[in-house]
């Protein structure tokens, strides 16, 4: 990512986070332990 350019990086921003909304604001809480049988599937590189 450090050599990618503003716009390639604004475009991986916008994907996620169209709204451009605060993700600092729900730093410290707690967080939703996952199931015991949740497996995630392994993703290829450049997979959304």
């Amino acid at each position: 990512m450090k050599k990618w350019n503003r716009a390639r990086k604004i475009a991986l921003i916008v994907a996620s986070n169209p709204a451009w909304r605060d993700l600092s604001l729900e730093w410290g809480k707690p967080v939703e332990p996952l199931s015991s049988d949740f497996v995630p599937k392994p993703k290829r590189w450049g997979e959304p």
